[in-house]
């Protein structure tokens, strides 16, 4: 497998990923970077590691439990624990996110297939088709894994396309969480939004916080 290294923060963080399956893209940074505090927080699914990476690069004090199915991810998301000296606060599991043993997390980032499996063209490249469609669990699968993991007063957050928030608020709740924020995501300030952030909790309040757009 061809891969390429690639930075983010003006080159303070650097990430090994396959030249052609699944790459990194916005969506994993903006979910990672600008994640709340916490002190215990699980990455499911988590690839070659941004999203947990991101995270660790702005909160100094955390420790993370990446989890990603996917063989060849795994190994590259423990090269780039080394890689960027997070090896006393990161580590990888090789396991599928619906079975991993984690719980006590204080916040579970996810980025998850946005398309249900069979939706759409198969991508020929396995990598590239779990990271877009439900291959490894379907949506309300990794929320029900994520709310196992989550000690009582945790958070769920994670990014999905802004058209389907209702398929993402769904899921939530049949994983017996309850919404608790939205934030949209837009690529310019007069454009719909692509992408909204979705905050989650056990016992969230009844409403619903519309947090101010992101761009």
């Amino acid at each position: 497998m061809s891969t390429t290294i690639d930075t983010l923060f003006g080159g303070e963080l650097t990430l090994e990923q396959p030249s052609e399956g699944y790459r990194y893209g916005i969506d994993a940074v903006l979910l990672g970077a600008g994640a709340p505090d916490a002190d215990v927080v699980v990455d499911l699914g988590c690839g070659v590691l941004p999203v947990g990476l991101c995270f660790l690069h702005v909160q100094p004090s955390a420790r993370l439990v990446g989890v990603e199915v996917q063989a060849e991810l795994a190994a590259l998301s423990r090269a780039n624990v080394i890689r960027n000296g997070r090896e006393d606060r990161a580590e990888v599991m090789e396991a599928d996110a619906r079975r991993a043993a984690l719980t006590g997390a204080d916040l579970v980032l996810m980025n998850p297939p946005y398309f249900p499996h069979g939706s759409g063209a198969r991508n020929p490249n396995g990598q590239r088709e779990a990271a877009r469609h439900e291959v490894h669990g379907t949506l309300r699968e990794l929320c029900r894994s994520a709310a196992g993991m989550m000690g009582p007063k945790a958070r769920l957050r994670m990014i999905y396309p802004a058209e389907q928030v209702p398929r993402a608020m769904t899921a939530v709740a049949g994983a017996g969480l309850k919404v608790c924020r939205l934030r949209p995501i837009h690529s310019f300030a007069h454009a719909p939004a692509k992408l909204i952030l979705v905050d989650a909790r056990k016992h969230g309040r009844r409403e619903v916080e519309l947090a101010p757009m992101l761009v």
